[in-house]
């Protein structure tokens, strides 16, 4: 899950009934920050030639996902803090404040604490912030739920793409440098070069080299050939039924499973696949 999915769950599961309204503010002009968040007046400044909501007003009743907030200017953060302190905005150029009801999630990738220090965010806009953390795990850190993303953004996109063994653990083996990012990007692009058809390493070379590389990356770095009989010794033990049994008492989590057998999860995932079982059926 990225950032703006953990956003919009928190959202759906919460009891406002408006939108959710996202933002990268690390993308926006620093000159129309204030008009992008508060809105502005007919007039206000040069070009505006009609009145405009700001992000708060439209996200009313719902919430406003602030992403990469660690990259707002000092005096944007100020603005920022006195939103949240009164539940009030006053777009640019206007005379009067308004009052406005939204939930504000926010993220970034910088060390806010760090900031703080340095003085580039303010220590009370960050103590208003911090109040709830949630720590979001790089994919590699979680490498049991690939398979799964991977799958749930193909379906997304109204179709299905079956994995082959290899192509199965050069997924997970991946570093994915961009997260989640990463792998809805490849899904996209697994689409055009093999729509709905099974796909093996040669589609992921199509649409990711470095990503095809992976698998062999671990090759080289002594993962046992699909043939060898160390393998063979793991697999025995497991066949279909058996794994079907193990699976449904760790409750479909891989990572367990693994550890209690002393298999590398690539592994493991590798023969789920072959055996055609899906961890999510178990969960």
């Amino acid at each position: 899950m990225g950032k703006e999915r953990l956003a919009q769950f928190i959202h759906e599961r919460s009891e406002r009934r408006g939108p959710l309204v996202a933002v990268n503010c690390a993308v926006l002009p620093k000159e129309l920050l204030a008009s992008e968040l508060f809105g502005h007046i007919k007039g206000a400044f040069s070009g505006a030639t009609s009145a405009r909501e700001g992000l708060f007003t439209r996200s009313a009743g719902g919430t406003l996902f602030l992403d990469e907030v660690g990259e707002l200017p000092l005096e944007q953060q100020a603005a920022l803090l006195r939103v949240l302190q009164e539940g009030k905005v006053r777009p640019v150029g206007a005379d009067h404040e308004h009052a406005v009801d939204c939930r504000v999630v926010c993220a970034t990738n910088r060390d806010l604490s760090a900031a703080v220090d340095a003085g580039e965010f303010r220590q009370d806009l960050y103590a208003r912030l911090a109040h709830l953390v949630f720590r979001m795990p790089s994919l590699r850190e979680r490498r049991e739920e690939i398979l799964e993303l991977f799958n749930g953004f193909a379906a997304e996109l109204g179709g299905n793409l079956p994995l082959d063994a290899d192509s199965a653990e050069s997924l997970i083996s991946w570093d994915w440098p961009n997260n989640v990012r990463s792998l809805q990007s490849v899904v996209n692009s697994l689409f055009t070069y093999a729509p709905n058809k099974q796909v093996t390493l040669a589609e992921l070379r199509a649409s990711n080299e470095n990503l095809a590389a992976s698998f062999r990356r671990l090759s080289r770095a002594g993962a046992q050939p699909r043939d060898s009989d160390s393998e063979n010794e793991v697999q025995s033990p497991l066949d279909r039924q058996n794994l079907k049994e193990q699976l449904a008492r760790c409750g479909g989590n891989v990572v367990l499973l693994a550890k209690e057998l002393g298999v590398h999860r690539s592994r493991l995932y590798r023969l789920l696949q072959r055996s055609g079982l899906s961890p999510e059926d178990f969960r």
